[in-house]
């Protein structure tokens, strides 16, 4: 029987999520996990078949911080909450959010992203706003406010709103999203008159209040 592994996967899973915390994936190796467990590389392989699937537990780590803040609750709004998360996040978390939107894994995050999605969007159901739309139409609101929110952070990692204090970023954002939520309410208005042309493409998915 072979000698029972000294390191478990967690282990390993905790050495290099912090490694990508403070200095990013591109200088991870399996030399520097064996430095930080006092051991050889042998231990890491026998846990990981290559680099390639130890970054894809590490995104797993990644995103469920990433969910965790998104789901705080920083205002009385579950979804404004999910887009202040989103800022949060990528300041207090730099090297994190870069991994996690570095185009080379965004196939790793879309896998395990979907869930989460899902659960939100059941949660949205219930929104005082946005029960009043349909599935799809409350998808196309998240996928927009997501794209919205993406920018204001880009902004935000720029420099850009350095003079911003957090209640500009908190009414920029609830801006935002009830501009949307009142172009969103014009589109169900337009659909239960029978007076939306072709180019709306809710006038089959939304529902009647």
């Amino acid at each position: 029987m072979p000698p029972k592994a000294k390191f478990k996967r967690e282990d390993i899973e905790a050495i290099a999520f912090d490694h990508v915390r403070q200095y990013g994936w591109e200088t991870l190796s399996t030399r520097h996990i064996a430095q930080k467990l006092g051991s050889t590389t042998r231990p890491i392989y026998s846990h990981f078949s290559s680099m390639a699937e130890l970054k894809t537990a590490v995104m797993k780590k990644v995103l469920d911080l990433y969910h965790a803040y998104q789901s705080a609750q920083r205002s009385d709004d579950a979804f404004l909450n999910m887009g202040l998360g989103i800022i949060a996040f990528a300041q207090k978390e730099p090297n994190l959010f870069k991994f996690m939107y570095n185009a080379q894994n965004m196939q790793i995050k879309k896998n395990y992203d979907e869930e989460f999605f899902h659960k939100t969007l059941k949660k949205l159901k219930d929104h005082p706003r946005l029960k009043k739309f349909s599935e799809e139409m409350r998808k196309e609101f998240m996928f927009t406010m997501y794209i919205f929110t993406m920018g204001l952070t880009a902004l935000i990692e720029s420099g850009w709103t350095n003079s911003w204090k957090q209640e500009d970023i908190v009414s920029v954002l609830h801006s935002a999203g009830l501009t949307q939520y009142y172009g969103y309410l014009e589109k169900v208005r337009q659909i239960q008159q029978g007076s939306s042309t072709d180019e709306s493409a809710f006038a089959d998915k939304a529902e009647k209040k």
